[in-house]
C-alpha cells in the first residue's frame, strides 16, 4: 500500500511504558474507518476511549487468512528405494511444510551419478543405475521472494541378487525334466543348489537341469522343490514349486514363484 509507514506511540502510566506498533492506513482507509467509528462509537465514555484506540489496518491486497500462511519450507529429502540395486528406478521423496507448492517451477530435483550431472531433472531419475554407482539427488525450492532452500542426499548402488526361474518342464518316458534359467544383473556367475526335493531328484549344475524318475511308492503324492541361486558376491535368490504325481505315475506340474 502506497504511503505505508510504521509509527510508534509511547504510552506512559504509573511509571510504566508500553510500546504499541501500528500500521498507518491510506487516506481512503482512514475515511472509511472514521465513518465506521462515527456510526458505532459507544455512548459510555470509558468504552468510547477503548473503542477509539488506533487499530492497524491490513496491507493492501492482504487478508488475515493470507497473512497467516507460512512460506513453504523444504524439510526432508529421501530416496526410494533407500538401498537401490542394479536396474532399480530411483525416485526422490521431498518433504515440504507450510503453504502448498502449486507452481511446478518452484521445486527442482537434480541428479548426479559418479560426479556427472544428469541433463534431465525431476523426482524420478531417468537413467539406469548399476552396482557401485554413487548417486546424489539435490532438491531446490525457490520461495516467492526468490530465496533458495537446498537439500541433498547420496547413496551407493548395491549388487543385485540373481534371478532364477523355470524355463521348461517336460515328462518323457516317466522321467520329469526341468530346465532352470538364471540371470544376474551384473553378469556374475550363478551357482545353483538343490535345497529341498523329493527322493531321487538330482540337479545337473552344468546343464542347469533337474531330473527325476519317481518310484511307484511316490505315485499320488505332491512334492515340494526349492532351488537356490547364489552369485559371486553372495546374493541369494530362491525358486520354489510343486510337482504332483498322479496315481498312474504321470506328472502334473505346478510351478511356483519366479524367485524369492
Amino acid at each position: 500500500m502506497k504511503g505505508t509507514s510504521f509509527k510508534a506511540i509511547c504510552l506512559a502510566g504509573a511509571g510504566i511504558f508500553a510500546w504499541v506498533f501500528m500500521l498507518s492506513c491510506s487516506p481512503a482507509d482512514v475515511k472509511e474507518s472514521r465513518e465506521k467509528a462515527r456510526l458505532e462509537r459507544p455512548s459510555d465514555p470509558s468504552a468510547r476511549k477503548a473503542f477509539e484506540a488506533p487499530h492497524p489496518c491490513p496491507a493492501s491486497g492482504q487478508t488475515q487468512e493470507t497473512a497467516g500462511i507460512t512460506e513453504a519450507r523444504l524439510v526432508s529429502l529421501e530416496l526410494d528405494p533407500p538401498r537401490p540395486v542394479t536396474g532399480d528406478t530411483l525416485g526422490a521423496v521431498v518433504g515440504l511444510e507450510g503453504a502448498n507448492v502449486d507452481d511446478e517451477e518452484a521445486l527442482h530435483v537434480r541428479w548426479n551419478i559418479n560426479g556427472k550431472d544428469m541433463e534431465k531433472t525431476g523426482v524420478v531419475l531417468e537413467h539406469p543405475v548399476r552396482y557401485g554407482d554413487s548417486v546424489t539427488a539435490t532438491a531446490e525450492l525457490i520461495s516467492s521472494d526468490g530465496r533458495r532452500q537446498v537439500l541433498s542426499t547420496s547413496v551407493l548402488v548395491e549388487n543385485a541378487p540373481p534371478m532364477i526361474g523355470l524355463l521348461k518342464e517336460t515328462v518323457d518316458g516317466g522321467e520329469y525334466v526341468a530346465v532352470i534359467q538364471t540371470e544376474d544383473p551384473e553378469e556374475d556367475e550363478v551357482i545353483l543348489k538343490l535345497v529341498e526335493a523329493p527322493e531321487g531328484m538330482i540337479l545337473d549344475e552344468g546343464a542347469k537341469t533337474l531330473r527325476w524318475r519317481p518310484s511307484s511308492a511316490q505315485n499320488g503324492g505332491m512334492f515340494h522343490v526349492v532351488l537356490e541361486g547364489k552369485d559371486s558376491p553372495g546374493n541369494v535368490s530362491r525358486l520354489s514349486f510343486d510337482v504332483t504325481v498322479s496315481d498312474a505315475g504321470e506328472k502334473e506340474l505346478f510351478a511356483g514363484g519366479q524367485g524369492q
